[in-house]
C-alpha cells in the first residue's frame, strides 16, 4: 500500500499525466473501438478500476451503467465536464 508521500507525488503528476494523452503520445483510436465494441457485445453494468482522467468512460458508457473507480482525487477532478456525465466516478 502506498504511503502518503506516494499519494501527495501522484497527486502532483495527474496533471501532466493527462497532458500527455494526445499530446506526447497520440489518442489509441483502436483502443477506443475495442472497447466500444466489447461493450456492444457485453452490455450491462461495467466496472472500470483505476479511470485515470476518463479516457474511456465515452467508449465504456456505451453499454450501459458504468462504474469509475480512482483513487486520484487530482485524476476525477481532471474529468471533462461532459465525460463525467458518462461515469459514476468513485473515489
Amino acid at each position: 500500500m502506498p504511503g502518503l508521500a506516494d499519494t501527495e507525488v501522484w497527486e502532483e503528476y495527474a496533471p501532466f499525466f493527462n497532458l500527455e494523452e494526445g499530446t506526447v503520445f497520440e489518442h489509441d483510436l483502436l483502443e477506443m473501438e475495442f472497447y466500444s465494441r466489447l461493450r456492444e457485445l457485453f452490455p450491462g453494468p461495467c466496472l472500470e478500476i483505476g479511470a485515470g482522467g476518463g479516457r474511456l468512460a465515452r467508449s465504456l458508457s456505451r453499454g450501459g451503467f458504468t462504474a469509475a473507480l480512482e483513487p486520484s482525487r487530482a485524476m476525477l477532478e481532471s474529468w471533462s465536464s461532459g465525460d463525467s456525465r458518462l461515469a459514476c466516478r468513485v473515489r
